[in-house]
């Protein structure tokens, strides 16, 4: 079973490479993880934590049951080492790398991270209103926090994707070759 897991901020291109991905799969679910529920930050930092350790669980399930299944997380456990930290005002670092361990990531080759990117004044550019920020400054530090915490993860296999060259999309079928490539298919 392959876990497929896409990092990175809002507008890099999350949502199109997984639906591209899953195109002819037979056995394949998609997870979406966006804005944690609560009314405080406690309330939506213990909500983070119930809702990773549900979906971690969920994964090993499909892990033993259904060898030939694939699932796609859009965003996941390193995404609140990014929002959490600089939004919410929880400390991610107490748990999140923990999750990798505590449900072997670190140690599948089956599991692949793909972290997509962007220079802050592109994605900027192209922001939709629904990102937690669309000033620049605020992005510098997401592309800052999302590649040290790609670089702190566990996980055996991860690649780093920059999406943009100047002010256009790099060729989407290039991209979507280069991860095909990274994930085996």
């Amino acid at each position: 079973m392959k876990l497929i897991i896409f990092e990175g901020m809002d507008r890099c291109g999350k949502d199109s490479y997984i639906q591209k991905l899953s195109e002819g799969l037979r056995n394949y679910s998609i997870r979406h993880w966006s804005f944690p529920q609560g009314k405080n930050n406690d309330e939506k930092t213990k909500w983070q934590i119930s809702t990773f350790h549900n979906e971690f669980a969920h994964f090993i399930f499909l892990r033993a049951n259904f060898p030939n299944h694939v699932l796609f997380w859009n965003r996941a456990h390193l995404g609140e080492l990014v929002y959490g930290k600089i939004y919410r005002d929880s400390n991610p670092d107490t748990w999140v790398p923990q999750l990798e361990r505590s449900y072997s990531l670190d140690k599948d080759p089956e599991i692949f991270l793909i972290h997509l990117t962007a220079d802050a004044e592109f994605i900027v550019k192209r922001d939709d209103g629904l990102s937690y920020s669309d000033q620049i400054d605020k992005k510098v530090e997401e592309i800052a926090a999302f590649q040290k915490a790609v670089d702190e993860s566990k996980i055996i296999n991860k690649i780093t994707i920059k999406v943009n060259d100047q002010d256009q999309y790099r060729n989407f079928d290039e991209i979507l070759q280069e991860i095909r490539s990274f994930i085996g298919f």
